[in-house]
């Protein structure tokens, strides 16, 4: 109770206070830096191997997939 009754008597200070924490609160959050989207630029490889005559499932499971995994 002897917060309330702090409080009461001193109404002007706590109104300032409270304007100052939400001045302060306002500036922060425009000052914050914005991480929703930051601009990364992810590397992209595109791995496309030809080989004539040898079946695409073939080409894929014995030279493309082994390929890529060296690459990453």
């Amino acid at each position: 109770m002897i917060v309330n009754e702090t409080a009461q008597r001193r109404q002007p200070l706590v109104m300032v206070c409270l304007l100052l924490i939400i001045v302060a609160g306002l500036y922060s959050y425009a000052k914050l830096p914005r991480e929703a989207a930051p601009d990364i630029q992810i590397p992209y490889i595109f791995v496309t191997t030809d080989y004539e005559g040898v079946a695409p499932e073939d080409m894929e499971k014995l030279v493309t997939v082994p390929l890529e995994r060296k690459l990453k």
